[in-house]
Parts: C-alpha cells; structure tokens; sequence
C-alpha cells in the first residue's frame, strides 16, 4: 500500500501541472474557427499530449477536471442555460481535444479501434442536412482512419521516430477537427457556405496543429528525461554520501579496537 502511495505522487503532482498548464495555454489564442466568431487556443494542441502521458482515462479526466475547475473559479465561462446550445458548447468544447488525446495516445500500441471515431464523425456529418450538401467535407476524416488503419505500414516506411510521432499527431489533430466539426454543425448551425470556404484553410490548419503536438510531446518527453537523470544523479550521490560515511565509522571503528 505504501509503495502504490509514493507511486501515485509523481502522478498526481504532474496532473496539477498538467491542469494548470492546459487551463493557461487554452487562455492564448491562435488560429480562428472559420464560421464562427471563436478562436483555437494553444490548449488545442497540449492536451492532446496529456492523455499519452498519464493514460488515456487519468488524461481525460484530468482535461475534464480543468473545465469544471474552470467554471467553478470563474475561469471560464458557462453558456446560458437560457440558450441550451451554447449551454451545451460550453460544456463539450474539451471533448474534441479528449477525442485527440485518446487518439495519440493508444496509435502508440497501434489500437485499430481507433477507426472507430472518424468513422463515426462521417456519418454523423452526412446524416445533417447540411452535411450532406458539403459531404465531401467529410473526407478530411478519412485520413485519421487510414493512419490508424495503417498504423504498421506507416512505422515501417518511415523510420524515423519524430516522422513517426508527426503522423499520429496528425492523425490526432484531424480526429480533434472531426469531433469539434460534429459539435459546431449541430450546435452552432454552420451554414454550407462556411465549410466550403474552409476548405483550403483546414489542411493547413491541421499540419500546424499536427506540428504543435509534436512540439509538445517530445519537450515533456525530454523534460522527464532530463529530471529522471537529475533524480537517479542525486538518489546516486547520496547512497555515495551514505556509503562513504558507513565505510568511514567502519575504519574508525577498526583504528579504535587497534588502540
């Protein structure tokens, strides 16, 4: 039971700063959500990392534990229940970046399942009456699809591990645009004329998003590399310090019974 406790520490302290360091990238806007009158954040491209970090159900839930955080501090704003839509947006507006997490997450075990999400989203989009005059709208969704799909076809042509981590980050980023398009074409009511004037922009949009998980992954990634050398350096130099000192009272102890 001890040992599971002091197991538990170093994840539930880098949960707070996962937490913490989400609630203020979601604060730093970048990149507008073309038909509406809403921005993405840096947020949108962290959490997608977080879930990898500390498993797919502990990430979502600590991405979910920052919205309701949010809203009980007055971090964030809750939609007016008045309006059940946007009362409803502001409550799913994470579930896309948990969708791209467990994404990332599990297309490092290679998990096929994973299908399953932008196969959905398709669907969902071409049974809207809107969605089904852009349906071809839909089509940026197969990509996340055959990356999941092809997952070790993919780990085998490209060799290099960043490629590698690129595509599921993007893979990730697309599965967060299926999810979040979902939301705003049944929510907000996106007109036709919207999607097709982002069209252009989304593949260019999603590589910079693909770009910024990276980014992410692999600073924390060496960021725990880097305090785990620091960790076993020190837990090192003190077991040298404790040696030394129990070698030093042995010699002592020996010189003694010389005398």
């Amino acid at each position: 039971m001890r040992i599971k406790l002091i197991l538990l520490i170093p994840k539930v302290l880098f949960t707070v700063f996962f937490i913490a360091l989400f609630m203020v990238l979601t604060k730093v806007k970048f990149w507008p959500i073309f038909g509406t009158e809403s921005s993405f954040s840096f947020g949108a491209i962290f959490g997608p990392v977080i879930p990898r970090f500390l498993n797919v159900y502990w990430g979502a839930s600590a991405i979910m534990l920052a919205r309701v955080l949010g809203f009980a501090i007055g971090y964030y704003k809750m939609g007016d229940i008045g309006n059940l839509a946007k009362f409803l947006m502001s409550w799913l507006t994470f579930v896309p970046i948990i969708a791209a997490g467990t994404f990332f997450a599990k297309m490092f075990k290679g998990d096929r399942k994973l299908t399953i999400i932008p196969a959905l989203s398709i669907l969902m989009f071409l049974i809207h009456p809107v969605g089904r005059e852009v349906w071809y709208y839909s089509l940026f969704w197969t990509i996340p699809l055959l990356i999941a799909f092809l997952k070790p076809r993919i780990d085998s042509i490209l060799k290099n591990h960043v490629a590698q981590v690129y595509v599921y980050s993007l893979g990730s980023s697309f599965t967060d645009h299926a999810i979040g398009a979902i939301l705003y074409l049944y929510l907000a009511n996106i007109p036709a004329e919207a999607w097709i004037k982002a069209i252009p922009f989304t593949p260019i949009e999603r590589a910079v998003f693909a770009v910024g998980i990276t980014f992410f992954y692999f600073a924390i990634k060496i960021s725990l590399m880097i305090m785990e050398r620091v960790s076993a350096l020190t837990i090192s130099t003190e077991v040298s310090k404790e040696k030394e000192k129990v070698e030093e009272k042995a010699k002592v102890k020996k010189e003694s019974r010389k005398d």
